[in-house]
């Protein structure tokens, strides 16, 4: 899906059990199309259009905060504002805490700024960590429209929690970040939306069940689909570009999946223990797969890597994924050929391979990661040449 500029963002909002809302909002150079928001069949029945929010806090050289907002600095890297903990990362503002006492001052209602200007120099808001976890007094938040990533557990158990803003520039959310609200509490049965990401699957999923990801969606949260042993099929829009760690771990009765050429990122353990899942291929977008990503795919006898893609590759028709730029095989599958240019086995390469009965390793191989055949049952006989020296813990344990 193509980005183009609006003049007005639109903002979604949808009422839950008649007490708990969820505002999704998006900035001026979001995408056109609207994804679903805070409910299980992404319907827009209750969209408002509104103007997007934008809080720059300006603090000049005597620590004076513009606008009336509460600031305090303990460090050179620190900031409070309005009783939210901020910590410089990387050239930007991390959420990373809060002032309980204060919070509760303003009735527990928490709004996350996009940008402070500090005696001249700007940072902007772009993540929120494991920032508010078990905050019991926290009643609403409000995140303006710079964050893009929400943390795993960034608001999990926060109980009295009911309303939440989220703009549509998230497009990554961790697991269990609103598990234990009462947001989350009320909302009914289904596939869950937060602004334009896939939350979580909520409730039993059936037996055979087929989901297909709203038109507009931007990312699959960690843990979104995680031990959904019904799953069976799974359509991905090619707007989604990030899928969370764990995403469908344990999905057991997921055969095939096809990831879009929209994805840039694929967290670990995502497919891990997907037990029926037969073939995989990496589209040229993705820059970034996560350790484990296929442990314990048992079935798995195709592995491809689009041949664009410049992160990663299946060289040689090998039936694996190779980490390009370090020659690692990072991913396999009981049909995989190591080919003679790879120096290294990444960590759980083959973990869970049940079905790889032998395998070759070739003379240009120097180390072999810990557990990188781990669980492989089927495993009678194995070529390791002199040229490993270095072999992890647990590498071949497990194996016949």
């Amino acid at each position: 899906m193509k980005t183009k500029n609006i003049l007005t963002a639109l903002m979604l909002l949808f009422v839950c059990a008649g007490t708990c809302t969820i505002i999704s909002s998006c900035s001026k150079d979001d995408t056109e199309e609207n994804g679903p928001s805070g409910n299980n069949n992404g319907s827009n029945e209750n969209n408002n259009g509104q103007q997007n929010q934008e809080i720059v806090v300006t603090v000049d050289a005597n620590g004076n905060a513009d606008g009336g907002h509460y600031f305090t600095a303990p460090d050179s890297k620190t900031f409070f504002v309005d009783y939210i903990k901020y910590t410089i990362k990387e050239g930007h503002l991390v959420v990373s805490g809060y002032d309980e006492t204060g919070l509760k001052s303003i009735n527990g209602k928490a709004t996350i700024v996009s940008k402070i200007i500090y005696k001249g120099v700007p940072y902007a808001v772009l993540e929120i960590e494991e920032a508010f976890k078990n905050c019991v007094s926290l009643t609403s938040v409000t995140i303006s429209n710079s964050v893009t990533s929400i943390g795993s557990s960034a608001f999990y158990y926060c109980t009295s929690l009911t309303s939440i803003t989220i703009p549509n520039c998230v497009t990554s959310i961790g697991g269990w970040a609103f598990d234990g609200t009462a947001w989350y509490n009320n909302q009914p049965d289904g596939l869950v939306y937060a602004g334009k990401v896939a939350y979580k699957y909520k409730g039993t999923m059936p037996n055979g069940t087929q989901i297909t990801i709203e038109d507009g969606t931007l990312g699959i949260a960690g843990e979104a689909f995680r031990d959904c042993r019904g799953l069976t099929s799974i359509t991905i829009p090619n707007s989604v570009t990030s899928i969370g760690e764990s995403a469908f771990k344990g999905c057991s009765s997921l055969t095939s999946i096809t990831i879009p050429n929209s994805v840039t990122s694929i967290g670990g353990s995502t497919f891990s223990h997907c037990s029926s899942l037969n073939s995989i291929t990496i589209p040229e977008s993705v820059t970034s797969i996560g350790g484990s990503a296929f442990k314990g795919c048992s079935s798995l006898t195709s592995i491809k890597v689009e041949t664009d893609n410049l992160t990663y590759d299946s060289r040689d028709n090998c039936n694996a994924i190779i980490e390009t730029a370090t020659n690692t095989l990072i991913a396999g599958c009981m049909n995989t050929i190591i080919p003679e240019s790879v120096t290294s086995i990444g960590s759980s390469a083959f973990s869970g391979c049940s079905g790889l009965t032998s395998i070759t390793i070739p003379n240009s191989v120097t180390s072999i990661g810990e557990s990188a055949f781990f669980n492989c049952s089927g495993l009678t006989s194995v070529t390791i040449p002199n040229s490993v020296t270095s072999i992890g813990y647990y590498a071949f344990q497990g194996c016949i």
